[in-house]
């Protein structure tokens, strides 16, 4: 098999031209920016709109503008350069960046519905729990006789 410029060219026209290859790109493409979407990750999302619309302007093609952003911002996400952008902290707050800004401040950290936990019940033993479901029959027993005294005999 001999590689040259010409049969490289060739291949890559039958990727550009498979209508099969086109659709996987475009639903990865979406699933990708979903992802971004839903994950609140908007850097990556604009990142990657940007440089498909470079790349598209340079190639005119819309699926290898399309493949080489897919790599480009995903080699970004994974070299974490997203996260060392200055105001991204607006954006996306670090765990740990709010935890060293409060402990500045000296403020105790807002309770949310994650790190809330149920109140605990009174810590009580088996002879205060017997005691008092004999006070709740001794009322219901009294009770009950009230009702019997209070109803007229025939």
């Amino acid at each position: 098999m001999d590689l040259t410029i010409k049969s490289l060219s060739r291949s890559t026209k039958y990727y550009k031209n498979n209508d099969i290859i086109k659709y996987i790109v475009y639903f990865i493409s979406v699933a990708i920016c979903l992802g971004y979407i839903i994950n609140n990750n908007l850097l990556p999302l604009i990142f990657f709109i940007i440089f498909t619309g470079i790349i598209y302007y340079l190639n005119n093609n819309l699926i290898i503008a399309l493949i080489s952003s897919i790599v480009v911002t995903n080699l970004l996400i994974a070299l974490k350069l997203f996260d060392n952008i200055e105001g991204n902290e607006n954006i996306r707050p670090d765990k740990h960046e709010t935890d060293k800004s409060r402990e500045k401040n000296n403020q105790r950290p807002s309770p949310s519905k994650k790190q809330s936990k149920p109140p605990k019940p009174d810590a009580r033993t088996k002879d205060d729990a017997k005691a008092e479901i004999d006070e709740a029959r001794v009322k219901a027993v009294r009770i009950r006789n009230t009702d019997v005294a209070s109803v007229p005999s025939t």
